[in-house]
């Protein structure tokens, strides 16, 4: 089989998707501005995603402490209700707990 330049570049393009690592990738693109800009993008598509799941991490972990926040408020105040003999029904309206957490606190 003959190959032209054509046929080279595409078997040159076909070796680098197939790499197993970016190091490999870079091999086969050494010299090849085309190639060398694709896995720039590709490298910096990869840290914008790293970054993206860091954030949603982020963000997940906030919301969980100011639920747990919430919640701790949430029994500070039934406490300080019981204290002040408000009724149980009162104290779960307010407060948005169950009648075992409030029991509890007892």
């Amino acid at each position: 089989m003959v190959y032209n330049n054509t046929n080279k570049r595409f078997i040159k393009w076909l070796k680098l998707i197939n790499s197993k690592s970016i190091e490999e990738m870079e091999k086969y693109a050494k010299g090849d501005k085309i190639m060398e800009n694709s896995i720039r993008v590709l490298k910096e598509w990869n840290e914008e995603r790293d970054k993206d799941a860091v954030e949603r991490y982020y963000g997940e972990k906030m919301l969980e402490v100011k639920e747990e926040s919430s919640q701790e408020k949430a029994l500070e105040i039934a406490k300080n209700l019981l204290s002040l003999n408000v009724s149980i029904d009162k104290i779960k309206q307010a407060t948005g707990l169950s009648l075992k957490e409030i029991n509890s606190l007892k």
